[in-house]
C-alpha cells in the first residue's frame, strides 16, 4: 500500500470515527462503547489490509458503512 494510501485511510477514520461508532450503536442498540469502538477497529483494519494499490477504493465511505 503507497503512503498516499494509508494517509488517506487513517484520515478518514479520524474523521468518521464518531459517526461509525454512532452508526453501529444504531444497528446492534444493547452494545457496550467498547464492544461498538472494537468493531470499528476491526472494521478499519479489514480495509487496511484489503487495500489495493492496482485497484483502489474510490468511495471509501460506501465500502466501510
Amino acid at each position: 500500500m503507497s503512503r498516499e494510501g494509508e494517509k488517506r485511510l487513517y484520515d478518514f477514520f479520524v474523521k468518521e470515527y464518531k459517526r461509525l461508532k454512532s452508526y453501529v450503536h444504531r444497528k446492534i442498540m444493547s452494545i457496550s462503547d467498547m464492544d461498538a469502538e472494537d468493531i470499528v477497529s476491526d472494521v478499519m483494519m479489514n480495509i487496511f489490509n484489503k487495500l489495493d494499490v492496482e485497484r483502489p477504493i474510490e468511495n471509501l465511505m460506501a465500502y466501510a458503512y
